[in-house]
């Protein structure tokens, strides 16, 4: 099955970010990456409402996306929007003239969903069976918490906390200080005490890490030769803690590869990351990039393998490697839609199909089940 070139989108409440990715028997390639700094969650005002700035900016970026899209198939292209556009006010406003301007439809999804979005991503890039594993992502406005087994995401969580908000609320006037850096991490901490339980208590010792701020840290840390490999430690952490208190001030920040766009809500995002750190003991994080994005993108490949006629395809290959009774399928087939068609559901056609695969498979299954096969 030839996919093609497929698109993803997640705006987030500090920056949108646009990916392409050539799918080839399953693989993703990455092609093309656009990024627009908009900082959409430090444009609310005091009604928590966006300014008509902050709105501007989200729609100025979002027609730059949709020129790049056009001509792209909506089967191929998913976009989400996450923390800010949950909570505004006029957030309905905002995404009428943004999906005009993108030329396609945004899901505002939940923490929960952004959270499981983040472990499939990284599951599909570390893929492990056996070991429980803890995944992180501090975004602008929330942080996302995710553990499970393999492929299975089994506790998830979401607190409005996040790199634009925590900078805006315990860093004002871009002053920095020891004691701003302890009342955010305290309050931070306090946050995320209820999830104790969930998610702890243990010592972990490697968890994984999704988010602009844990590139950021693990760049930081390889190019200030604290670790060579960029690999985020507690250790690491407070040094590059200390190098922002003896700043005193974000403008002095001295840290080399982070750019004035990452500088502004540095701060904050380094005192979420030391509480969630603090928190549940964690003593090593591995940075992996974009896990919400390719999360995404795993998302349209199984949605395009699903697709009915795919479907349709391999139920027929199964009826025939295993000599189904193709006409007692189809009589099954025909009652479950006579048995529909008396519950008046409205529009029905799509239902009726996933009948009929239905009744092709208990078939199947009965054969498989009576033969005693797999």
């Amino acid at each position: 099955m030839s996919i093609g070139v497929i698109a993803v989108a997640d705006l987030g409440s500090n920056s949108f970010k646009l990916e392409l990715a050539q799918v080839k028997n399953g693989r993703l390639k990455i092609i093309e990456r656009l990024r627009s700094n908009v900082r959409l969650g430090g444009g609310i005002g005091p009604s928590n409402m966006l300014t008509k700035s902050a709105m501007k900016g989200g729609w100025e970026a979002l027609g730059e996306f949709g020129d790049r899209l056009k001509g792209f198939d909506p089967q191929n292209v998913k976009v989400i929007a996450t923390q800010t556009l949950r909570t505004v006010k006029n957030a309905r406003e905002f995404l009428e003239m943004a999906q005009y301007q993108l030329g396609f439809d945004i899901d505002v999804i939940s923490g929960a969903d952004e959270a499981r979005l983040t472990y499939q991503g990284v599951y599909d890039t570390f893929p492990t069976k056996s070991e429980p594993r803890l995944i992180i992502d501090i975004g602008g406005a929330s942080t996302e918490l995710a553990l499970g087994i393999g492929a299975s995401c089994q506790q998830i969580t979401s607190e409005a906390i996040g790199s634009v908000t925590w900078t805006k609320q315990f860093f004002p006037g871009n002053t920095l200080g020891e004691s701003r850096f302890q009342d955010a991490v305290t309050a931070a901490e306090m946050i995320f005490q209820k999830d104790i339980n969930r998610f702890g208590p243990k010592n972990w010792n490697t968890v994984y890490g999704s988010s602009g701020i844990i590139s950021a840290l693990s760049l930081l840390i390889k190019s200030s030769g604290i670790n060579h490999h960029g690999n985020i430690s507690r250790d690491a952490i407070l040094v590059i803690l200390q190098k922002c208190i003896k700043s005193k001030s974000i403008q002095n920040l001295d840290l080399p590869n982070l750019n004035n766009d990452r500088k502004k809500i540095f701060a904050g995002g380094l005192s979420v990351l030391i509480a969630v750190v603090r928190t549940f003991n964690i003593n090593h994080i591995i940075p992996v990039s974009g896990a919400t994005r390719f999360g995404l993108m795993r998302q349209i490949i199984q949605n395009h393998e699903d697709l009915p006629s795919q479907r349709r395809n391999r139920i027929e290959a199964l009826q025939k490697k295993y000599s189904v009774d193709i006409k007692q399928a189809d009589r099954i087939s025909k009652l479950s839609r006579e048995l529909l068609k008396n519950l008046g559901v409205n529009h029905p056609e799509r239902i009726e199909g996933m009948l009929h695969d239905a009744s092709a498979l208990h078939e199947i299954g009965r054969i498989i089940s009576a033969n005693g096969i797999g």
